[in-house]
């Protein structure tokens, strides 16, 4: 009887604060309801009274008032329990109940739902009278914000672990980030590695993001996924990059699943980014090693991942032709089916997968001999006659390729060998200075028979008399800088010197022979002159792009080295054109007309230079 007269007292004093004249008055009143309230918990009707209450803008009694009622109705705290037992459940039921009131304000505050309507701060609140819809306002964007800071404080303050990570989980779901980890706490953080999948997965002590997450771990949902995004930006916010490292590292390698747990290799890529990203703000070169790895092979994975999807779509337009599967089965590498297709792909597209898998399940079988090269980059110490090998395939493939794609545009002889030289670009410019990836000397040689017409089959030449030596410039300038002539120089010059087996067929095509021994002597000769054809353009490039204002021009007395360095570039340069000339000059047969037509183009660089002295 007493309880329930406490309850009629405050339910009068809720009244009169509602009718208050002022603000003070009804700050006053609504208190002093409260403090009776929260003395009998058992007997409040929190459907309402909360309206009541944040209509007044208690906000932080509301809090108070539902975690008080929450504890009458779970008085042994089963709610905390890490339990699935009923007698946990049916608390944890019991508790929501009373927060699903607060929840109601709460969200609101949050930006979620109706507005709320309160009593109003300005004149308004001088009217009285009983509370109507009318004499309401709705709070200011500065009122509602620190209406949701004032609640959540109370919240957090109240002792309540159950009532807190429903705050968290709200928070989430309404896109709360900013809101959630403004208040960074060890709860916080248990919350989010529990909610994440992670628990059990850390030793406390511990240190490294390899005590952080032990183990491969998923599948995860999507709702899962966005918890641990944010406990990595948790450890962020407390400068624990290596923390976060590992938290984004166990998203990169975790298990897929079907639904919303599926990851896919872009997502685990961003993944290993953000890892690498908080690592370097470590500075532990170990880790970043490490993570730059794990990046390189996920690259690779997603370009075999493209290859192969081009491959099935392919496979689909030829089954779609009068010749049928016959057609598909053709556009296939020798040995592979439509179904051993399919399911690699689905393989490669559903986990992250070590890079020797990789190479000798996909890349090699499927002849993608680009990646070839690049997992061998990346691996290192594979045989130098292996990795010539592979350079010859690849060639070879393009060159055929591009052979069948050709188009009135250009000569098929032209076109096959753009597409080698653009191979050769995207390739060298990653790989150069590495000369186990990168066998220049092999790699020009190739190129110049494709130009010539002699490998990997006689063919028509390309007519463009440029264009090998462009691609090698493009290759050896980021890396090589201002020396990228002298380097390029220095390999043709090696080339013409040699004797013996200059170019054998390798796994593409028969052997070209330039001196000693043996060979077809036109075709000997044949490449000889296209070699000096490169340096003769080689020559022109160098004279008009980068000598020609420094040979007409003063000395600059700021810069007296860099004018020295060109001085001393067009010597070489000079030699190089009076040594071609005598080369060009000693080709005989077929090649003597256009041996001496350059012998006179390589007398014309070094009269120059000569005159420019």
């Amino acid at each position: 009887m007493l309880l329930m007269l406490l309850v009629l007292q405050a339910t009068a004093k809720l009244k009169a604060a509602e009718e208050a004249a002022s603000p003070a008055e009804r700050d006053a009143a609504a208190h002093e309801a409260l403090t009776t309230l929260l003395r009998v918990p058992q007997c409040v009707d929190l459907g309402q009274i909360v309206p009541t209450l944040a209509y007044l803008r208690q906000w932080e009694g509301i809090a108070e008032l539902v975690a008080r009622c929450a504890a009458v109705a779970d008085p042994h705290s089963l709610a905390w329990r890490l339990s699935s037992s009923s007698d946990t459940a049916a608390a944890r039921a019991a508790r929501d109940r009373c927060y699903s009131h607060l929840l109601e304000v709460l969200k609101p505050l949050l930006g979620v739902g109706q507005p709320l309507t309160v009593a109003p701060m300005g004149p308004a609140a001088g009217q009285g009278g009983a509370r109507s819809e009318a004499q309401g306002a709705p709070l200011t964007p500065a009122e509602r914000k620190q209406a949701k800071q004032n609640m959540m404080q109370a919240i957090l303050k109240s002792g309540d672990q159950y009532l807190i990570t429903v705050l968290y989980s709200a928070l989430v779901d309404v896109g709360g980030d900013e809101d959630l980890l403004a208040n960074p706490s060890p709860a916080l953080e248990l919350y989010l590695r529990q909610e994440g999948g992670l628990a059990g997965t850390h030793t406390p002590g511990a240190g490294g993001p390899a005590a952080l997450v032990s183990g491969q771990v998923g599948p995860l949902s999507r709702r899962q996924v966005k918890h641990l995004e944010l406990l990595a930006r948790l450890h962020i916010k407390k400068a624990k990059y290596a923390a976060a490292a590992g938290i984004y590292r166990a998203l990169a390698e975790r298990r897929s699943g079907p639904g919303d747990a599926a990851v896919s290799l872009g997502q685990r890529l961003d993944a290993l980014h953000n890892a690498l990203l908080q690592a370097r703000s470590v500075g532990d070169e170990q880790l970043i090693e490490g993570l730059r790895g794990s990046v390189k092979v996920m690259t690779l994975q997603i370009a075999i991942v493209d290859q192969l999807k081009q491959f099935a779509a392919a496979v689909r337009r030829a089954a779609g032709t009068q010749q049928g599967q016959a057609a598909a089965g053709a556009v296939l590498p020798p040995n592979i089916t439509r179904e051993q297709l399919g399911s690699q792909l689905r393989e490669l597209q559903s986990s992250s997968l070590d890079i020797s898998d990789l190479y000798n399940a996909y890349a090699q079988p499927y002849e993608l001999w680009g990646i070839c090269l690049e997992i061998c980059n990346f691996a290192g110490s594979v045989p130098a006659e292996y990795v010539r090998q592979l350079w010859d395939l690849l060639l070879k493939q393009t060159w055929e390729q591009a052979g069948q794609a050709a188009t009135s545009s250009g000569s098929e002889a032209d076109v096959s060998l753009e597409k080698c030289c653009d191979k050769v670009e995207a390739l060298g410019v990653k790989f150069y200075p590495n000369e186990g990836s990168l066998p220049l000397s092999h790699v020009i040689l190739r190129l110049e028979a494709i130009a010539a017409g002699l490998w990997p089959t006689q063919s028509e030449p390309a007519q463009d008399p440029s264009r090998v030596v462009r691609c090698l410039r493009a290759v050896l300038h980021p890396a090589a800088g201002d020396s990228t002539s002298s380097v390029l120089s220095g390999i043709y010059q090696q080339l013409l010197a040699k004797r013996g087996t200059l170019l054998n067929g390798g796994v593409a095509g028969a052997n070209v022979v330039l001196g000693g021994g043996g060979g077809d002597g036109s075709v000997r000769t044949t490449l000889k002159l296209r070699l000096l054809q490169s340096l003769a353009t080689h020559c022109m490039i160098v004279l008009e792009e980068e000598l020609n204002s420094s040979l007409t021009s003063q000395p600059d007395h700021g810069y007296p080295s860099q004018f020295l360095g060109r001085a001393q570039q067009a010597a070489a340069l000079a030699d190089l054109a009076e040594q071609c000339a005598s080369e060009a000059r000693s080709l005989g047969g077929d090649a003597a007309a256009a041996g001496q037509q350059l012998a006179e183009k390589f007398d014309r660089v070094a009269a120059k230079l000569a005159n420019a002295q």
